[in-house]
């Protein structure tokens, strides 16, 4: 299974950059993507509802393209910083636990939670409670705009969305856990965001146009793409709930001047 995992990976990678070769691989991995991978398995523990590889080929397909094709710069982070946030963040992953999803099946001889899949339902306390997220978060829909600035029907690149709502759900999530040093929960922000300000945005942001009632990109090697972004969205919304920082966060900006650039050989 990993193994066809590795050569998928490899395949998006490859259709993503236009790049058939096999980059080199990096050294070690930076710090921040430490706490990115941390930030994945709080993912895979609270969207227990869906299938933890997913997240594993995107975080995977993600950092590759990061480190491998766009030479991404190191972002900072003091040493201390990194402990501390490392810190809440296993806290956060030790005593998380997966949402409740509710069907919408009407058989009262059958028990309606934790389907095979997220849904937009929940149960908190036996109180059933709808999950919804605004638009301009959900990566895909009728109006997005696209990197020309036109509006356009379709959705984002949907790894890349997924690896962004790893960091969204975690900056969530976990809130509580960052209470021994509260200004960590915005570090842990500052320092994962140069991961999506660099080139990385014109593959991210791009509006892909899906084909209507099945949202095949990649030649269906995701399946449906669209409804992955409902469930990985129901996900999002249901971290929100009882967190004393229940906000989405923008999409950042691109930053030009986050690329690496390899020196002028002299002589």
């Amino acid at each position: 299974m990993q193994a066809q995992m590795n050569m998928y990976m490899d395949s998006v990678i490859g259709s993503l950059t236009g790049n058939a070769h096999t980059p080199v691989k990096s050294a070690k991995p930076y710090p921040v993507l430490k706490l990115l991978q941390l930030s994945k398995q709080i993912m895979q523990k609270t969207c227990s509802a869906m299938n933890s590889d997913f997240f594993n080929l995107a975080t995977n397909s993600f950092i590759n393209l990061q480190t491998e094709n766009f030479h991404i710069k190191e972002p900072y982070i003091s040493y201390a910083a990194f402990f501390r946030i490392a810190n809440a963040l296993t806290k956060c992953l030790e005593k998380a636990n997966g949402h409740v999803f509710v069907s919408n099946n009407s058989d009262p001889n059958c028990d309606n939670r934790n389907p095979s899949k997220s849904t937009n339902m929940t149960q908190v306390n036996g109180v059933l409670m709808n999950l919804t997220v605004p638009d301009y978060a959900k990566g895909f829909g009728d109006a997005l705009k696209d990197l020309d600035g036109t509006d356009k029907k379709g959705m984002h690149e949907p790894l890349i969305e997924t690896v962004w709502k790893i960091v969204v759900n975690a900056h969530s999530y976990c809130y509580r856990d960052f209470s021994e040093y509260y200004n960590d929960h915005h570090t842990y922000t500052v320092s994962l965001m140069p991961l999506f300000t660099n080139n990385i945005q014109l593959i991210w942001l791009k509006v892909y146009e899906v084909e209507a009632g099945k949202g095949q990109l990649y030649g269906g090697l995701l399946g449906d793409a669209k409804d992955l972004m409902e469930q990985i969205n129901n996900c999002l919304a249901a971290s929100r709930l009882g967190s004393a920082y229940p906000w989405f966060m923008n999409r950042p900006h691109r930053d030009t001047s986050n690329s690496w650039r390899r020196r002028r050989s002299i002589g």
